[in-house]
């Protein structure tokens, strides 16, 4: 029986997913180091997650979302497309790892289904796309709907006279008794919980500020 060690992640602050956001999932997730892109001027942060990894395939490679495995352009090598070091990144990491999980979304490379949709959504953005902006969201169905509920819900909760219930959502959001985010979540009023990770941090700040991240 092989009994697996704990996460190792790799953040790169990325539109919309700052670092702040990725620690603080990261730790949720129970990663025990994380490799944060740019913390080594000098050093490729993300080859040295891959080699954190080993070779015993008994390793969980950790992102808060897969584009964060692209590399910024001015850090790749003359003639080289982000499509191809994105998937030769990914194809790297999927050989050293025994699965590859995508902290935002659940997705994991050991799920073909979800794992191929991610991998699309990410090669997509390594292209230059960006997310279609919410009047298109909306015209394309469901997911649209959701997007502006969310943000309306956010803006609302922001507001000063919704700031004495934001505070009360903030000390459940921090319960120590909670044993991750998503407990805390569904301890929440009814529309909160409708809300992403990101969006809750945002909002009622991170789970445990005291904590201090564990870096490599």
């Amino acid at each position: 029986m092989t009994l697996l060690k704990t996460p190792i992640a790799y953040i790169r602050a990325r539109p919309g997913l700052p670092v702040d956001v990725q620690r603080e999932l990261a730790r949720e997730a129970g990663c025990a180091v994380i490799y944060e892109h740019g913390e080594h001027k000098r050093r490729d942060m993300r080859a040295e997650w891959l080699k954190g990894l080993g070779t015993a395939r008994d390793q969980v490679a950790w992102v808060a979302r897969l584009d964060v495995l692209l590399k910024p352009k001015s850090e790749l090598p003359a003639g080289t497309r982000p499509t191809r070091d994105f998937a030769v990144a990914l194809a790297a990491v999927a050989a050293k790892a025994l699965k590859v999980v995508e902290g935002t979304t659940g997705a994991s490379s050991a799920i073909s289904a979800d794992w191929q949709d991610r991998v699309s959504w990410a090669m997509h953005r390594a292209t230059g796309g960006t997310p279609r902006d919410i009047e298109a969201q909306r015209r394309h169905g469901k997911r649209g709907g959701a997007i502006t509920r969310s943000r309306s819900v956010v803006v609302k909760w922001q507001s000063r006279p919704w700031a004495e219930k934001r505070r009360a959502a903030g000390v459940v959001w921090r319960d120590p008794e909670c044993e991750n985010w998503q407990e805390a979540r569904a301890r929440l009023p009814d529309e909160l919980r409708e809300l992403s990770f990101t969006s809750l941090w945002r909002l009622l700040g991170p789970r445990d500020p005291r904590r201090k991240q564990r870096t490599r």
